[in-house]
């Protein structure tokens, strides 16, 4: 979870794809991680609502999760796992800031829920990946120190509450826009049983960033 670097913005014509940033929940709390370089960020509620109890079963939650609703324009991660496809076309965004500048980048992609930002009382996705650790603030490549999970609360792809882990991440943002709240770039992920790769166009949301 560490997300660290440096910002100035680009490519305003790279992201027309994107939805203007929708309105966002004033039910979180960010928690400081402290220095740049060695932080840790702690995860706030909305976060921590996608941690289920390790002896839990997906049934036992009954969670109510959306398949309907419209997607995020510009996203499409497509999903092989054990015998199951499936594609995760809504992405967010939180800012990790520090000292006042944008030094890193949090994600959710996620499959069947709100095309709204994610709150503590927002409907729960089918699926999600989030992505901790991509450490600029500006358009770059990275394969080392993103920590990903992808959580599966529908048991479409796999029946265990907690998250699988890829053993490859790669997360590249090719265009971002802090003025619109919108960046563009694409992922790959290679889990023990499946892949996930895509392109995607995430909006900011305040309810996920971090200092």
């Amino acid at each position: 979870m560490h997300l660290r670097h440096a910002i100035p913005v680009l490519s305003l014509a790279l992201l027309s794809a994107c939805d203007p940033e929708p309105a966002t929940s004033d039910a979180f709390v960010v928690q400081d991680a402290g220095a740049a370089d060695t932080s840790i960020l702690v995860l706030d509620d909305a976060r921590d609502a996608f941690v289920l109890p390790d002896d839990a079963s997906v049934d036992a939650f009954a969670i109510d999760t959306m398949s309907d609703a419209p997607s995020t324009p510009g996203t499409s991660v497509s999903m092989t796992y054990a015998t199951q496809t499936g594609t995760f076309d809504r992405a967010f965004m939180g800012y990790v800031r520090t000292g006042g500048a944008i030094t890193g980048l949090y994600f959710e992609f996620s499959r069947g829920a709100d095309d709204v930002c994610p709150s503590a009382t927002s409907p729960t996705p089918q699926q999600v990946i989030t992505i901790d650790g991509f450490s600029h603030g500006m358009p770059a490549a990275q394969t080392t120190g993103i920590m990903a999970r992808f959580f599966d609360f529908e048991g479409l792809f796999r029946t265990e509450i907690a998250p699988d882990a890829p053993t490859m991440s790669r997360v590249e943002v090719t265009a971002i826009d802090t003025t619109a709240g919108t960046a563009e770039g694409n992922v790959s992920f290679t889990f023990e049983r499946g892949s996930a790769t895509g392109s995607f166009c995430a909006t900011h949301c305040d309810s996920l960033d971090a200092m």
